[in-house]
């Protein structure tokens, strides 16, 4: 599929920052952003890209060429006159005979483009947009459709729109058929939204696609630093829906708003003091924010489904207005007794989603890739709790009782505040987080992996500092990458590694001559042993038993609980690794997966799971390598360096 990116801005707001370069270029953390706009897509396959230059297009020509560097072909339409951002379209609509891209170069974005086309092509409309909800819904063009997902109104900016909307921002990312471009034009410059998209609403030809993934606008200085914070802090690359997520699920009445009962009328809706400081915190954080309520008053009769609609915008208006959103709503309209005046019969079932029940949490994990172990529920009642916990969440109450929850508090801020607010890069050592600050200056690509590689550290850190160990186990070159971790564990890396005073004191109690020499020649060590060296053993289960579950074997002989299981697998789908991480979590040893960016088996399983933005196994391997030097300083550094 041909990707057209409009590359043609200036840039008016921003330049004030930037006077001399075209908008396109203007570097986060010091790399341009169409660039990695460009990288993005290639590593998703889209490699045949047209840039629609104008304003200081010799910058961006010169910078790309013709993309080989980049590995995709790119093809230049070059402005002489402004043509509006759709009049390009038009003139070059020869070149455009299939479904294409239409993504605009002055936005951050890393999405799932893949998945983006997959939708559009199931809708089988002219053109899907790419929706999302901002932190800034009041002075954005909105999108309102119907549940089918067609686009009935455009609301632009200066348009007047209702007191109440749901926060459905078209981010400026599309699939466009070529039909569109049949449309009769006798203008030279075309408004690509007013002119060509605007004319669709309500034709049933135009769908939107919502999604949580990073698109964020950088118009603005203030909005261009926002930017540069999330990039550092590897959120634009977490968000991508390739990606587990993790989430804060909110039940709505007690916790978002003031409980009335039931809740009937717009009118009673009323926000919590501090839940929008609260929600803007966890959207800060990079979780989802996912809100699950059950409304049994539509099975009772005495709400439609298009009065809570009205409800639900409220609170997104609210919440949009202090620069909060949510990025999804789910609710239960079913109850299971009958027999009242004024029912809806066919809602009143027995059904999977009302809470306890955790349907509606595992539906939004399946549409949002939501990792379920790494999230929270958050509620006021016990079927909130139970719901969480069957679902696999962390829990937490806003009361006083006990309903087994994890933690309990008094309001969401204080939740936020106390949890997830306490970021973990605030409790590690300054020496320590260093070792990822230089991981990444030499590596830029690993950015997004920092966060994990944090928490792998904490996994390890523990064992270690619990008197556990390390079991790790790769194939091929994985293998050696395996044994390469033990030479670093085991004996000193970069810092002399003393040994404990006691130990030395036994060694020359047992004998004083040799003694003496162990107690001056051993070094300090972070007990790890990898699975794949041991050739009698592997050979012998091959043979007379199964092939594949050597590595469980040994698992299953030397694991204990509170040991560390890592797995190093390029694919992250390898059935020895596979059996033997399963192995682990039976035996209550925590799992790390050390693979490739895309999903995996090993990644569902893993406590944690770092994955290298690369596919090729031998770019992954070239990655795995210095993330693994950088745990093994980190811990070395936690027990034997200045801070042990």
């Amino acid at each position: 599929m041909k990707v057209v990116i409009m590359a043609g801005g200036k840039g008016t707001r921003i330049s004030e920052m930037f006077p001399d370069i075209p908008k396109p270029m203007i570097p986060i953390c010091g790399v341009p952003v169409l660039e990695r706009e460009i990288l993005s897509l290639k590593e998703q396959g889209f490699i045949d890209i047209i840039l629609t230059v104008g304003y200081k297009a010799e910058i961006i020509m010169h910078h790309f060429g013709d993309g080989k560097k980049y590995g995709v072909h790119i093809e230049y339409f070059v402005e002489k006159e402004p043509l509006g951002n759709a009049g390009a379209l038009f003139q070059m609509k020869d070149k455009l005979t299939e479904d294409f891209l239409l993504l605009n170069a002055d936005a951050m974005f890393n999405v799932d483009f893949n998945r983006f086309v997959e939708f559009h092509k199931e809708h089988k409309g002219l053109v899907t947009l790419f929706t999302h909800s901002n932190n800034h819904p009041y002075d954005s063009g909105l999108i309102i459709a119907d549940n089918d997902k067609q686009v009935k109104q455009w609301l632009s900016k200066e348009d007047e729109r209702p007191e109440f909307y749901q926060n459905r921002v078209n981010a400026g990312l599309h699939v466009i058929s070529p039909a569109v471009l049949d449309m009769r034009v006798t203008a030279t410059k075309v408004d690509l939204d007013r002119q060509v998209l605007k004319p669709l609403c309500g034709t049933g030809k135009m769908y939107c696609y919502d999604s949580p993934e990073y698109v964020r606008d950088m118009g603005t200085p203030d909005r261009y630093e926002s930017v540069c914070k999330d990039f550092e802090k590897g959120i634009v690359e977490a968000r991508n829906l390739k990606n587990k997520q993790k989430a804060i699920f909110l039940d709505r009445d007690g916790v978002i708003n003031k409980y009335v009962g039931f809740l009937r009328k717009t009118e009673q809706f009323e926000l919590i003091e501090g839940v929008s400081e609260a929600i803007k915190k966890i959207n800060q954080l990079g979780y989802l924010t996912v809100v699950i309520t059950n409304q049994p008053v539509i099975a009772r009769g005495e709400v439609t489904y298009e009065k809570l609609k009205e409800i639900h915008n409220k609170m997104e208006t609210l919440l949009g207005k202090e620069g909060a959103y949510l990025d999804g709503i789910y609710f239960c309209p079913h109850h299971p007794d009958s027999g009242f005046e004024g029912e809806i019969k066919e809602l009143k079932i027995n059904c999977d989603c009302r809470k306890p029940k955790p349907g509606l949490l595992l539906q939004a994990a399946k549409d949002l890739n939501i990792d379920l172990k790494q999230s929270w529920m958050i509620g006021d009642g016990k079927i909130d709790i139970l719901a969480g916990k069957t679902a696999g969440c962390k829990t937490a109450l806003i009361g006083g009782e006990d309903f087994g929850q994890d933690i309990t508090v008094d309001s969401l801020l204080a939740f936020v505040d106390k949890v997830v607010g306490k970021t973990m890069y605030k409790e590690v050592d300054e020496k320590i987080m260093s070792h990822i600050d230089f991981l990444i200056e030499r590596y830029p690509v690993l950015q997004s992996c920092k966060e994990d590689i944090l928490k792998a550290y904490f996994l390890l850190e523990e064992a270690y500092r619990t008197e556990h160990k390390l079991l790790v186990v790769g194939n091929g070159g994985s293998a050696a990458d395996s044994e390469h971790i033990v030479g670093e564990l085991m004996k000193g890396f970069k810092l002399p590694r003393k040994l404990d005073e006691n130990l030395k004191e036994r060694l020359l109690r047992e004998d004083e001559k040799l003694g003496s020499i162990l107690a001056e020649k051993l070094q300090g060590t972070l007990p790890a042993i990898a699975l794949d060296g041991h050739l009698a053993l592997s050979t012998a289960y091959m043979n007379d038993c199964e092939p594949l579950l050597g590595f469980a074997q040994q698992i299953n002989g030397y694991g204990k609980t509170g040991d560390v299981f890592l797995g190093i697998s390029t694919s992250g789908n390898s059935k020895n690794i596979i059996y033997a991480a399963i192995t682990a979590h039976a035996k209550e040893l925590k799992v790390i997966g050390l693979t490739g960016e895309r999903k995996s088996r090993l990644s569902d399983i893993a406590d944690v799971c770092i994955k290298v933005p690369r596919t090729e196994a031998y770019m992954v391997q070239e990655l795995h390598l210095p993330v693994y030097h950088c745990l093994c300083l980190m811990l070395e550094d936690r027990f034997f360096g200045e801070i042990s």
